[in-house]
């Protein structure tokens, strides 16, 4: 049975620390500063209206995370969220679904007008979801990033 699990207290994250470090070890292809993660995860899990971090469990093992914070630039109408980071099991939609709609209606619950999602993949099945009209996402600015160092 799936259900979701908003984070809302720092210890919460603390026992739910080894899936996030493990999750994002299989996913990244760049070094994660896992100090600062795990602090920035604890403020954002801890504040109601700037922060998102939940789970989604299915049968007693979590499936899949997402990590969502306020990023609304001053000179907006609206508040914009930012997925910071989301990880689901390969092939597991329902799970992943289920939580993005569980995001999706805490975000209308607090007055969010979007979110945005970003990666760098460049195809797979994520890719085909975030192109499909079917889920409602639209490509609506190019990213650029550039090295400092």
């Amino acid at each position: 049975m799936l259900r979701c699990h908003r984070l809302t207290t720092a210890l919460e994250v603390i026992n739910f620390w080894p899936i996030f470090k493990t999750g994002l070890t299989q996913i990244s292809k760049q070094s994660i500063n896992f100090e600062n993660l795990l602090k920035t995860l604890c403020i954002l899990s801890t504040n109601d209206t700037k922060g998102f971090v939940a789970v989604v469990i299915n049968d007693k093992k979590v499936e899949g995370f997402c990590i969502m914070e306020d990023v609304t630039p001053i000179f907006t109408i609206g508040k914009q969220f930012l997925c910071r980071g989301f990880y689901h099991q390969s092939g597991n939609v329902a799970s992943t679904q289920f939580l993005m709609e569980f995001f999706e209606d805490w975000a209308r619950e607090h007055n969010v007008s979007s979110y945005s999602v970003t990666t760098e993949r460049q195809s797979g099945a994520a890719i085909r979801c975030f192109k499909s009209e079917k889920y409602g996402f639209k490509r609506s600015y190019f990213q650029f990033t550039k090295q400092l160092n």
